[in-house]
């Protein structure tokens, strides 16, 4: 289905607030060269069409909790975003503070914050972590890391290599750094993990997470049912209502156009007998699903199928910021973000509660599974929440430290994820991407 299909869904459906995550986003770069991970030792460079380039910001500037609790985050935030400002603790709650960068000391000693007087070093973090955290909290933009299965329309065209295929989004700041790869892999884990996998390989987590990993996957069935009964039936008779009401609106070529589509996926076997058993289970008037002829409730099957197909795990400090404190002569950065898995809820989002209460809790524990990508992921969180705090407390003193960070290393990152899939697979299918969405 091409994107000004599902458009006119979503304004026949008055629901575009809902349906604007699931359509396909304009892309205006010039196509470019991008890697494509395959496996480990085989990375493909191959030129990437404009619409596999993914815009990582979000206008106007909206917040972690906004992100959130709206519907944006299943097409452009999932993954993982911060910008919570980080809480002193000890005596460095009332006081001014400031940050220094030595270059004459080693590696990971750096860093130094300064109280007055006395100053303290902030040890642990590599000049590599220190000028992109700073680029990242300047910006207008949370959104660190987003792994997005391509758009409907282009699997529709080009059916992919693998489900598990994967187009990246990175903050501007993260791109072709080690920090934007351990940012990629953090966000590839969580789904992975509940099936008792890693998501680079066809191979089961470590021994030590496998308890963790059974009880995430019990916990999301009972989440998922509990969404099921309390909030998607709902959502089905309240949009079903909605559809009805739209599609008699309908102009002859809208209904032309969503009328082939059907023929389309009818065609496929698509089986249109599930989707009616669901939509009448959910509690929908049945006299006035059966005054509609097949063709006008398939086009309603089809348009309340776009809604209900996302899901999201998404790493954010939502009321969870970072801290830091005074530790003898050091600063001691703390604190955990929240992993939590999201569902649609009308106009807002869902948390299914029990399983992001559970990974949130045992964050810790998923170390285990890729501990460079979580060490990376942690020290952005805690090293932007103090970042933020002394930025806000004295922009000019803040711009006077981020003019002395040094560049990090360059490490090339990645445009697609494609784990244990055959290189002319992927390159056939960005060639398809490339002939049926040219710039």
């Amino acid at each position: 289905m091409n994107s000004r299909l599902k458009k006119i869904l979503a304004i026949n459906l008055t629901l575009l607030v809902l349906l604007l995550p699931l359509l396909s986003a304009a892309q205006s770069p010039i196509p470019r060269l991008g890697k494509v991970f395959i496996s480990y030792g085989v990375e493909p460079t191959v030129p990437i069409p404009n619409k596999l380039i993914r815009r990582p910001t979000i206008p106007p500037r909206p917040t972690v909790p906004e992100i959130r609790r709206s519907p944006e985050i299943f097409r452009r935030a999932g993954g993982i975003m911060f910008d919570a400002v980080g809480v002193p603790c000890d005596a460095l709650a009332n006081a001014q503070l400031r940050l220094s960068y030595n270059p004459q000391r080693p590696d990971g000693q750096r860093l130094t914050l300064h109280l007055r007087n006395r100053a303290y070093s902030i040890p642990g973090i590599s000049d590599n972590y220190l000028q992109p955290t700073a680029k990242f909290v300047d910006s207008k933009n949370p959104i660190i890391a987003n792994l997005q299965s391509p758009d409907e329309d282009i699997r529709e065209s080009c059916p992919s290599p693998s489900n598990r295929l994967r187009v990246v989004t990175l903050h501007p700041a993260f791109v072709n750094i080690e920090l934007g790869w351990s940012a990629i892999r953090m966000d590839s884990i969580p789904w992975s993990f509940s099936k008792g996998l890693r998501w680079d390989k066809n191979e089961p987590v470590p021994e030590a997470t496998r308890e963790l990993s059974k009880t995430l996957a019990n916990t999301l069935r009972a989440d998922e049912a509990e969404y099921s009964k309390k909030i998607l039936s709902p959502m089905r008779v309240r949009l079903f209502n909605r559809a009805v009401i739209a599609l008699a609106a309908m102009t002859a070529v809208q209904k032309q156009q969503l009328t082939k589509v059907v023929k389309s996926l009818t065609g496929t076997g698509h089986d249109w007998t599930q989707d009616e058993n669901e939509i009448l289970a959910a509690g929908v008037d049945p006299s006035v699903w059966k005054k509609l002829n097949l063709d006008d409730q398939r086009i309603i099957l089809l348009m309340l199928g776009l809604l209900f197909t996302e899901r999201v795990s998404n790493l954010n400090d939502a009321g969870s910021p970072a801290t830091f404190c005074i530790q003898d002569s050091t600063i001691q950065l703390d604190g955990l973000p929240n992993l939590e898995f999201i569902g649609p809820q009308y106009s807002q989002t869902f948390i299914l509660p029990a399983s992001s209460k559970l990974m949130t809790e045992k964050l810790p524990e998923l170390r285990a599974v890729d501990p460079e990508a979580y060490d990376g992921m942690i020290t952005v969180y805690r090293l932007g929440g103090l970042f933020r705090y002394v930025k806000e407390q004295s922009p000019f003193h803040w711009q006077q430290f981020v003019k002395t960070l040094p560049r990090p290393e360059k490490r090339e990152t990645y445009t697609i994820l494609c784990p244990s899939c055959p290189v002319d697979k992927v390159k056939q299918w960005v060639a398809c991407v490339d002939k049926n969405f040219p710039a």
